[in-house]
């Protein structure tokens, strides 16, 4: 199966249309995904502390009386359920611009990869807030940071490859290819789409949980 097929722009690193300007297939294949793998690079450290920190301080009794207000915790939990929503609609996305990539024939590129760093960084949400409950706080704020970072490029990758389509024009691809079920404005309003849910999870990143 080929990455990328049927873009007038070309499969190189520069536009055919724009020299300026990267393709989308180069930003599918190449720029979008490093965002996650950087990101997995960075949560190799992460991870093999919260390991380390788990076997020194195993899990201890804590006395369960509530120590916040409940209005207090009340809102916290309705940020970690925006949190989960945020994240999962970010999915639904970026699935969404997948299948209609596959319908239109032009190909995805390594866009699928990002779904491992999606996964990955709500699942350690999710886990340094229960470290967090237990006791044990001290990873917590590297977690976030490093999951907040990775939103932030998630976000402005995104947005590069919206930029390209707005200077190409959004009607360049259609021009070549009238019969693409998938017109350049319909995916430029799915990144856009990508782009907020990203943004706002940077946000929530640090109050959810």
């Amino acid at each position: 199966m080929q990455l990328c097929k049927n873009r007038p722009e070309g499969f190189g690193p520069h536009s055919r249309l724009h020299s300026s300007l990267p393709t989308t297939c180069f930003l599918d294949v190449i720029v979008i995904p490093l965002a996650t793998w950087l990101y997995l690079l960075a949560c190799i450290p992460i991870l093999t502390l919260l390991f380390l920190g788990r076997k020194r301080y195993p899990t201890t009794t804590y006395d369960t009386k509530p120590t916040s207000p409940p209005r207090r915790r009340i809102w916290r939990t309705v940020l970690t359920v925006l949190y989960y929503f945020f994240a999962l609609a970010l999915i639904a996305m970026l699935s969404l611009e997948i299948a209609r990539l596959v319908d239109a024939q032009l190909g995805i590129g390594l866009l699928p990869f990002t779904y491992a760093g999606i996964l990955i960084a709500a699942g350690l949400h999710f886990f340094a807030s229960r470290q967090a409950k237990a006791g044990r706080t001290g990873h917590r704020l590297a977690v976030r940071t490093t999951n907040a970072v990775y939103w932030l490029l998630l976000a402005i990758v995104f947005a590069i490859k919206v930029a390209t389509y707005v200077k190409e024009g959004v009607h360049s691809r259609d021009a070549t290819k009238p019969e693409s079920n998938y017109k350049v404005v319909d995916e430029v309003t799915d990144v856009g789409v990508m782009i907020f849910l990203a943004a706002v999870l940077v946000l929530l990143e640090f109050v959810a949980g």
